[in-house]
């Protein structure tokens, strides 16, 4: 399963106070935007798009070992 996002990742870093990410139909992340990137490297440039990449992939390695 890849990765998809049905909206534009710097508009939803800039107004939104909470975002979830589903996978497979399931809520695996959720959290503010700069709590959600920073579980990545905190401190570092991620993106809302590089959390949802890291997220899914771990997600999928968990289900199957595909993504």
């Amino acid at each position: 399963m890849q990765a998809r996002a049905l909206f534009e990742f710097p508009v939803v870093e800039e107004i939104a106070t909470d975002v979830g990410i589903l996978y497979d139909g399931q809520l695996v992340a959720e959290g503010p935007p700069a709590d959600l990137k920073d579980r990545l490297e905190p401190g570092d440039d991620s993106t809302l798009e590089d959390v949802l990449l890291d997220v899914t992939a771990a997600e999928a390695d968990e289900s199957d070992g595909t993504i």
